[in-house]
């Protein structure tokens, strides 16, 4: 389950197996529904997501309501609201996953 952020790690930083047992304990992992909302404008944003299968969108809606896609985090990458992940204010934006995920997720606090 945590290969591919294993993976991701090692590529990046060259982290030993023993270093990321003790960092992959803080990764929870969460399943989510096809088009599921995982944050929504309003909310502040205290988490960071590993993309493990599938992907999510972060987008937000403008004045006329049209969505604008902002970022896309497919798998082997990560995704936030960065914004509001970094100063703890109110996102304006969602996260959304397109499909059945598998997601890591680590809270600002461990990240």
């Amino acid at each position: 389950m945590y290969q591919l952020l294993f993976e991701y790690f090692k590529e990046r930083a060259g982290i030993e197996e023993r270093a990321f047992a003790e960092i992959s304990k803080y990764f929870e992992k969460t399943n989510t529904k096809r088009n599921e909302i995982l944050i929504s404008p309003g909310y502040v944003c205290r988490f960071n997501i590993f993309v493990n299968k599938e992907c999510i969108r972060l987008f937000m809606i403008n004045d006329k309501g049209y969505e604008l896609t902002r970022y896309f985090a497919f798998e082997g990458t990560f995704g936030t609201a960065l914004s509001s992940f970094i100063t703890q204010k109110p996102s304006n934006e969602y996260i959304q996953s397109i499909e059945k995920s598998e997601l890591l997720i680590i809270s600002r606090e461990h990240f």
